[in-house]
């Protein structure tokens, strides 16, 4: 690639965990994370809260177990964990107070963006002035023919960002600023994440 064909700047960057995938139909939202980043890509503002889940959560469900081992939540820290009605509202708040019209965007965008109509209702997640493009994708077109990674850890182990591919633990807001990093790296390489 000869240079970024976008201008990244400003966004939000979100990022949820869940108990499944956006296939489950009792697949929950169980914490939103974001960051907000000003034009020149610092971070000016912070999101992160846990949410009750809708459904119960089946440790005998695979899928579930397997998306709570990833993202590391203790089933007991969601016990008083606020509905995603009041997480909804605190997201736009926050989201208005520090980064009014900045777009949105994720890692993987059409996964969030799906989690994201199951926190604050279909309509309102249409609302959310999303950015036109992934950064997954984006982090794809960067790279050159068969190093297509699709992995946010696998890249950003393979450009340094981090010291290990396996990460523990991913949690939303960890996850949103690993993924403001490789934004920030794709600036700074100029596209060629090579």
């Amino acid at each position: 690639m000869n240079g970024l064909d976008f201008n990244p700047f400003p966004i939000i960057i979100l990022d949820t965990e869940t108990t499944g995938l956006l296939h489950d139909d009792y697949a929950s939202v169980i914490e939103l994370g974001a960051v907000a980043l000003d034009h020149t890509g610092y971070e000016v503002g912070a999101f992160d809260m846990l949410i009750k889940p809708v459904f119960h959560i089946d440790m005998n469900d695979p899928g579930c177990a397997k998306a709570m081992e990833v993202n590391g939540i203790d089933v007991k820290a969601l016990e008083n964990a606020p509905d995603r009605a009041h997480v909804w509202d605190a997201f736009v708040w926050w989201a208005c107070a520090c980064a009014t019209g900045f777009p949105v965007t994720a890692y993987n965008q059409r996964f969030d963006r799906g989690m994201m109509a199951r926190v604050g209702g279909e309509h309102a997640a249409e609302a959310m002035p999303w950015a036109p493009w992934c950064l997954q994708q984006k982090a794809r077109d960067c790279r050159p023919a068969g190093r297509k990674v699709f992995k946010l850890s696998k890249i950003c182990f393979e450009l340094g960002l981090i010291e290990s591919e396996s990460v523990q633990n991913h949690r939303a807001l960890d996850d949103c600023r690993l993924e403001a990093e490789l934004l920030r790296e794709m600036v700074r390489r100029d596209g060629d994440l090579s």
